[in-house]
């Protein structure tokens, strides 16, 4: 089969990002034709590598620009976004002639209706996969977006689709409750480090946290909960792994909790799995998710978690009490829940026994097999029935 994949980028760090392009490689290892199209790469390579029968292409077509002008110029720059993106995604299905396309959300909202018509008049099937709560994917878009939007907004063309693939089963509710059919549930996979074993060497009183530097990771309620508790365990350090436009805000955060001896901020790796051995556990802030990768490669290294129960994805993964502790929302709540997974070492390292187990599920040709089987019955046009 031939894939067109958008998304909105290649070339940050993203468990997203990290997520699509080993789905691409397995399907391209399996001898399917795979194209990437972005809007928001402009030059740059991706993070993470891509087969070489991958093919990329990037639209400049960069409707985030708007924000530089006044109302009625912004209104008209992303009208010209519009416009531009719509013109070139119809050469690249021509030229590619894919058997489906499949929209990558978030960050892809402001085209989705654009492609499903381009789709749709091709006679081209086309899924949607979310990455994140429904929330996210569909909160409202600044006035002038909404504008260029009114006459035919993203909810009414996702409705379209062929199939939407959701990482939770909660997520996945919350798509049915607006009226959208066809969902399948299937899960991140990860590359299952079998090389680990549960004696792993680890680097004592380290805690680890990986993530964009955005307002949705909520490093800043980590720290917050960290002070709480860094006076009683003055000999454990967090290391933070993502880069993002926080940075210098979680920074002077730090700075000012006088904790930047103690938190260090660190650009992302690919070695990432060598960073989660070496850890004893890994803490998610987040105020919402899709399926957190983080989490489940964590757990595959032997490395528990303390996770926020944001909607979605964490208390899917962990079990409470036994791979990992599940926090309430809030900063005392998180900072009790890190305290007791610092105070307890023998149950730590036990929940990190069952947590490795707990993470074959995700296994990697497990799961990818249940992507290429969506994708084939797409084309195929068999029907999904409600999970």
């Amino acid at each position: 089969m031939r894939i067109i994949i958008f998304i909105s980028q290649l070339h940050i760090s993203g468990g997203m990002e990290h997520t699509v392009v080993e789905k691409a490689n397995f399907l391209s290892n399996q001898g399917h034709k795979v194209m990437f199209v972005t809007y928001a790469d402009k030059g740059r390579h991706p993070f993470f590598k891509l087969s070489d029968n991958i093919g990329l292409t990037n639209i400049d077509s960069r409707y985030f620009d708007a924000y530089k002008y006044r109302i009625f110029r912004k209104i008209w720059y992303l009208a010209k976004s519009k416009v531009l993106f719509k013109k070139q995604f119809r050469e690249i299905i021509a030229a590619f002639k894919p058997d489906m396309i499949d929209i990558i959300t978030p960050n892809t909202r402001f085209y989705i209706p654009n492609i499903i018509k381009l789709a749709k008049s091709a006679r081209v099937p086309i899924a949607m996969e979310c990455h994140v709560a429904y929330h996210s994917n569909m909160s409202k878009p600044p006035l002038a977006e909404r504008i260029v939007n009114c006459l035919f907004t993203p909810l009414k063309a996702i409705r379209k689709v062929d199939l939407l693939i959701t990482l939770t089963s909660g997520d996945a509710e919350c798509w049915r409750n607006n009226k959208v059919k066809n969902i399948k549930i299937i899960p991140n996979p990860i590359q299952y480090p079998l090389c680990l074993t549960d004696d792993i060497n680890r680097e004592q009183n380290r805690i680890i946290c990986v993530g964009r530097l955005d307002s949705q990771k909520r490093f800043d309620r980590l720290i917050d909960s960290f002070a709480l508790i860094a006076e009683k365990h003055p000999t454990w350090h967090i290391d933070i792994y993502g880069e993002g436009k926080d940075k210098l805000m979680l920074e002077n955060q730090i700075a000012n909790k006088a904790l930047s001896d103690r938190i260090i901020i660190n650009p992302p790796t690919q070695a990432i799995y060598a960073e989660y051995s070496k850890s004893q556990f890994l803490v998610l802030s987040s105020d919402y998710e899709g399926l957190p990768l983080v989490i489940i490669e964590s757990m595959a290294c032997g490395t528990p978690v303390v996770a926020c129960d944001c909607p979605y994805g964490p208390s899917d993964i962990i079990e409470d009490g036994i791979t990992g502790l599940i926090a309430k929302m809030n900063t005392n709540d998180l900072a009790n829940k890190m305290d007791w997974m610092i105070s307890h070492e023998k149950e730590r390292r036990l929940m990190g026994k069952k947590a490795r187990i707990a993470a074959e599920r995700y296994k990697s040709d497990i799961v990818m097999k249940e992507w290429e089987q969506a994708y084939l019955s797409i084309i195929n046009n068999n029907c999904y029935l409600a999970e």
